[in-house]
C-alpha cells in the first residue's frame, strides 16, 4: 500500500483534502467534483504530472521475478531449455 498511498496524498496535496484514497496495493480512488469532470483532459494531465516516490521494494521483487523467469524456469515452449540457454544455443547457431 506504501506507493498507492503516496499517490493519494500526492492528489489530496493538489486537489484537496480527501479527494484520493487507496484501495488497494495497486488502485486509488479519485473523487471527482463537477467543475473538473467539465475538463477530464485537464484533471488526468495534473494527475500525470504528480511526483511520487515508488516503494522500492516492488523493483527488487520484479527484478528478482524476471531474473528467475529468464535465467532459471524452463519453457516448453523452448524444448525445457530456459530463455538464456536458448538465446545462447541459438546465438551460437548463428555464427
Amino acid at each position: 500500500f506504501t506507493t498507492a498511498s503516496r499517490m493519494a496524498q500526492a492528489i489530496n496535496g493538489a486537489m484537496g483534502p480527501n479527494s484520493a484514497h487507496a484501495v488497494d496495493p495497486s488502485s486509488v480512488l479519485v473523487q471527482v467534483n463537477d467543475q473538473r469532470r467539465g475538463d477530464l483532459v485537464a484533471l488526468i494531465t495534473q494527475l500525470e504530472q504528480l511526483r511520487v516516490t515508488p516503494d522500492q521494494p516492488a523493483k527488487v521483487v520484479i527484478d528478482d521475478w524476471r531474473r528467475r523467469y529468464n535465467a532459471e524456469r524452463p519453457h516448453r515452449g523452448l524444448g525445457m531449455l530456459t530463455p538464456a540457454a536458448f538465446a545462447l544455443g541459438w546465438t551460437e547457431g548463428r555464427t
